[in-house]
């Protein structure tokens, strides 16, 4: 962990307009690319989807801001509670996403698009979505730090995995009943 933070420290003064935030949308740019060489199209709406990528980059550099960095997250009981709530919040969230007409984040479009292109189930796209990027994560950890924890790659990595797209199912499923 302290490699990692002289790490980041070295980076932030050798680069300070790089931020976790352009980390994110940086991202989203190589994985559109990828999303349109696998449905093999490119519709316009894939643009928005950045744009709400970008966005997303934007929250995330402001709330650690607001929050002077991870800071606050250093004690395991407020780790935990920030877990369970970003868990479920991210559940309902992409649960609502799903279904509107807005345009979703380029983590979710490339789900949507995969599913819809080859007709498989989104649930069954999302588990999948995230297993590989959660395969991704423990690569580059063990190749960046040489150990998992290192990087965050930790128990509530690997269990956001696995209870992410049940967890939107199921708040799918109370949306669709309630009719909203």
């Amino acid at each position: 962990a302290e490699k990692i933070r002289k790490w980041s420290t070295q980076s932030r003064e050798a680069a300070p307009w790089y931020t976790q935030g352009t980390s994110e949308y940086y991202f989203q740019v190589l994985l559109l690319i990828f999303i349109c060489l696998v449905v093999r199209r490119f519709r316009w709406k894939y643009l928005l989807s950045f744009g709400t990528g970008v966005i997303c980059g934007f929250c995330i550099d402001g709330w650690l801001w607001l929050l002077g960095g991870n800071g606050p997250y250093e004690l395991l009981w407020v780790r935990i509670l920030a877990f369970a709530v970003g868990v479920t919040i991210t559940g309902l969230a992409l649960a609502l996403f799903f279904r509107t007409s807005w345009p979703l984040q380029v983590y979710e479009l490339a789900v949507s698009e995969i599913s819809d292109r080859f007709g498989w189930k989104l649930e069954k796209v999302k588990l999948a979505n995230d297993l590989i990027y959660l395969a991704l994560a423990v690569a580059l950890s063990l190749l960046c730090t040489g150990t998992l924890t290192g990087a965050g790659v930790g128990i509530g990595t690997v269990l956001i995995t696995f209870v992410n797209a049940p967890l939107m199912t199921l708040f799918g499923k109370i949306l669709d009943k309630l009719k909203l």
